[in-house]
């Protein structure tokens, strides 16, 4: 009996750890506005706590939304940043930010990713 719960444990908490092959396509690939980090280095090095999550929406595009804790304009804020996927190309491009689930401009978004951008550089 102990043997087959350990071994509904495992596969258990093996199924959880499995990432969507969009999550890991994001993770993994680099933005051309900071060629020398991927995804996941920057979110690492600026959110708190971050989570990786895919999906498709209604209108039937897919998704990768990152959700984590960071700093802004000196608060705490609770911050998402998603990527919608191109599966045709194989590729992925900046969507949306919200800082407390509030949409926040493009021009903010740029601003974050410059933002994290300098910050890897400034520890190379």
């Amino acid at each position: 009996m102990y043997k087959i719960f350990s071994l509904m444990v495992l596969i258990i908490m093996a199924s959880g750890c499995t990432e969507s092959k969009e999550v890991q396509m994001v993770k993994n690939g680099k933005l051309s506005s900071c060629p020398n980090a991927t995804v996941e280095q920057l979110i690492d090095n600026f959110m708190g706590s971050p989570t990786w999550e895919s999906g498709e929406s209604t209108d039937g595009k897919t998704f990768v939304n990152i959700e984590g804790d960071m700093i802004y304009a000196e608060r705490p804020v609770s911050a998402t940043i998603q990527f919608i996927i191109n599966k045709k190309k194989g590729t992925f491009e900046f969507n949306a930010l919200e800082f407390n689930s509030v949409p926040q401009m493009n021009i903010m978004a740029l601003g974050l990713i410059n933002k994290m951008c300098q910050e890897i550089r400034s520890k190379s």
